[in-house]
């Protein structure tokens, strides 16, 4: 019963921090905590068998496809279906991260869901059905001066960014319950204004003005690119190779647990 309490009222905490952010586009620093709230559900039940997966997952789901369509009513341009599939798209990055959780010693413990989810969003921004703003960059997407770089990260070197913050923030006030005991890992806590603030100092010393659009980033795929500044010719030879290592990573990553599994299973 303490656990399910736990779990909605990380839930509600993220809700608040993505409403938060989604209201104040001008200054949206909430959403680089808003997913650590959720992450934290996850905690209980990584080393579990899959049937405790479920509950998990469920509630994960449920509080991050609330967040996106409350987002979506608050824009002037609603498109809630296509939210809606985004963030199944995007969530199917938990029950892979539990699988190897499971069957893999998993070192980088959840950067592994950091690395899937940045694979799942290249998906998102490819798919010519789907609106590429919903993935986590969108949430700074008024904020050029944060993060120019983008330019030579792609799009989703902000999403990777918002997501590492996240995983940090995680580690600082949820892993392994600090937060609820009133305590708080200072030094930790260090790391990740750091790992908030020192991207957008390197982005106010970058010389180029020029910022990489999420319009610039459907005419990419569609192999459009006319008048593109010199600056972006870094972008429009690459592309988004941030998002395209992530996948062929999660892919061999998969791969791997898949045969470890088998093998376990060959075992017994």
């Amino acid at each position: 019963k303490e656990n399910k309490h736990r779990a909605h009222l990380l839930g509600l905490m993220a809700l608040l921090m993505f409403g938060l952010a989604a209201l104040i586009p001008k200054l949206p620093i909430t959403i680089f905590a808003a997913l650590s709230p959720l992450l934290a559900m996850l905690e209980p039940v990584a080393l579990d068998k899959p049937k405790s997966w479920i509950r998990a997952y469920g509630l994960f789901l449920l509080y991050l496809l609330v967040a996106f369509l409350a987002v979506e009513l608050i824009s002037d341009d609603r498109k809630l279906s296509q939210a809606s599939v985004a963030v199944v798209v995007v969530s199917l990055s938990i029950p892979l991260y539990l699988f190897c959780c499971r069957y893999l010693k998993n070192k980088l413990g959840i950067f592994t869901l950091v690395l899937f989810w940045l694979s799942l969003e290249y998906i998102i921004i490819k798919w010519p059905w789907l609106d590429a703003r919903f993935v986590l960059a969108s949430f700074i997407a008024e904020k050029p001066d944060w993060w120019r770089w983008n330019i030579f990260t792609g799009y989703l070197g902000g999403s990777l960014w918002i997501l590492l913050v996240n995983t940090l923030f995680y580690y600082t006030f949820f892993y392994k319950k600090p937060a609820f005991g009133g305590k708080v890992r200072w030094l930790s806590l260090v790391y990740t204004l750091m790992a908030m603030l020192l991207p957008v100092i390197l982005s106010n010393f970058t010389k180029t003005k020029n910022f990489l659009h999420l319009k610039l980033v459907k005419l990419s795929y569609h192999s459009e690119w006319l008048d593109v500044p010199e600056s972006l010719a870094f972008y429009s030879k690459h592309g988004e190779y941030l998002g395209r290592t992530a996948l062929w990573v999660s892919v061999l990553i998969l791969v791997f647990a898949f045969v470890k599994r088998t093998t376990v299973h060959e075992r017994i």
